[in-house]
């Protein structure tokens, strides 16, 4: 689900508040990313109900349809034929029928200034997310040039190099960003079999490597420090963040109780995810963590290194060519592949925003969207590598209020409207947590992250750390 490269960063992050803490961070964060989740698959519950019931009320009040009628609105009618508001209970209105996404709940339950706020956050989360992949694609064909660049006597600066590779990587993407991603279900299905294969290579290898006693042992393993605990909530957001995607990832799936079938996928997804993130971690940390260890990896060396920031890239100095270059391969591959597609989302999100230009300006509505989208994490690629801070920005600033405050405001105003319109029936997808207490446990945690992150971002702006 969530093994982007937000995981990447975790190793690093994590070392700096030792395996006990570790443990305690990820079990509470996968928690309450979980009880979000269900808030917001009960919300698409919610939201099929109340159109449905909007939309029957509408026919039954002689309302005619418009003959411009969108595919959504057609598909809502039709579905209204085979689930009636069944006051018997026998038929309940509260299926996923119709796919609903964050955006079309937003128009549903949110003011005009808050649909605006809304749409910036998502704006600004892609762009974070486009950030991160603009420094990590160059950051990763440096580690595999730098043996042949020290071969060839060329002295370049890290920095010098990050640039090259930068204008390299647009060159392949940015063509791409004018396009309309269509059918690329086969794409994605490829990509994340790459992530998740290089994913548990890693816990695998990690583990090998602490079983080999090739390690410093655990005397160099920390254990707990809390005063760095702060600093891993913007990696582990992001990391966790896939609630956005829900309601394309949940609304297929075909069973003969979908509903329990449904709940039980995401509370796995969770947990598994959650215990991957442990093992990944944990095995990074034991593996290495010993002070004598070199700074950085060589690619095709033998000799292990401290945790990277972006954790595939220790694996380039594995004494197995084949893994090494597979290691550093497999992220440029989803570099290249999700870039074009984030962009694109980007794009379109930018075109709601933007208003009517000049006529000979609308002519170019189309690039100037692109430009607007992609400029932005193009030049700070071009000023910083640091791929950590961008993490944190996108996942301890944006991504708090599209994993948990969006979803615990979805959840509360969709069941404010179901009472208001006496929607009768058994809402099978209704979250496990019904209790106001626990909406304002979400919103408070996001506040506290989002406020944590806000003060560790001006100390790195101020003191550079």
């Amino acid at each position: 689900m969530v093994v982007g490269i937000g995981s990447m960063t975790l190793p690093q992050t994590f070392a700096k508040i030792g395996i006990i803490l570790t443990v305690a961070v990820i079990v509470v964060l996968a928690f309450f990313s979980y009880i979000s989740a269900t808030y917001v698959l009960e919300a698409m519950a919610n939201t099929n109900a109340i159109l449905r019931a909007e939309k029957e009320q509408n026919l039954l009040n002689g309302e005619a349809e418009s003959e411009e009628a969108s595919a959504e609105e057609k598909e809502m009618e039709n579905s209204i034929n085979s689930v009636k508001l069944d006051i018997d209970g026998i038929t309940s209105p509260y299926k996923l029928k119709t796919r609903i996404e964050y955006s079309k709940m937003a128009n549903l339950y949110f003011s005009d200034g808050f649909k605006l706020f809304f749409t910036l956050i998502f704006c600004f989360y892609f762009l974070g997310d486009l950030a991160i992949y603009t420094v990590g694609a160059p950051n990763t064909l440096q580690q595999w040039v730098d043996f042949e660049m020290d071969f060839m006597g060329m002295h370049l600066t890290d920095m010098a190099l990050q640039r090259f590779f930068l204008i390299a990587f647009a060159i392949i993407v940015v063509p791409l960003c004018l396009a309309d991603m269509q059918n690329t279900k086969i794409l994605q299905i490829i990509t994340l079999g790459l992530r998740l294969v290089a994913f548990y290579t890693m816990i695998i290898l990690g583990a090998l490597h602490v079983m080999g006693g090739r390690t410093g042992g655990m005397t160099h393993v920390p254990m707990w420090d809390f005063k760095n605990v702060g600093a891993v909530l913007g990696s582990t957001v992001y990391s966790f963040m896939s609630h956005h995607s829900l309601p394309s990832m949940l609304t297929p799936i075909k069973a003969k109780n979908k509903s329990k079938t449904t709940k039980k996928t995401l509370l796995a997804d969770f947990f598994t995810i959650g215990i991957s993130y442990i093992l990944l971690s944990s095995t990074a940390m034991l593996a290495f963590s010993d002070p004598n260890l070199p700074d950085h990896c060589e690619l095709r060396g033998t000799k292990a290194c401290k945790i990277q920031d972006l954790y595939f890239k220790n694996f380039a100095s594995y004494d197995n060519v084949f893994i090494d270059y597979f290691m550093l391969g497999f992220p440029l591959i989803v570099f290249v592949t999700i870039w074009p597609m984030i962009a694109i989302t980007l794009r379109n999100n930018i075109d709601q925003l933007l208003p009517k230009l000049k006529p000979k300006l609308e002519k170019m509505r189309k690039p100037i969207c692109v430009a607007l989208a992609i400029l932005p994490p193009l030049t700070i690629g071009w000023f910083t590598n640091n791929v950590t801070i961008l993490v944190r920005f996108t996942g301890g600033l944006c991504g708090v209020f599209i994993m948990f405050t969006f979803p615990a405001f979805f959840v509360k105003n969709s069941r404010e409207k179901c009472e208001e319109l006496n929607i009768v029936g058994k809402n099978e997808y209704k979250s496990f947590f019904q209790s106001k207490f626990w909406i304002n446990a979400v919103l408070g945690w996001s506040g506290l992250m989002f406020l944590t992150n806000v003060w560790l971002l001006i100390k790195f702006f101020i003191n550079g750390e």
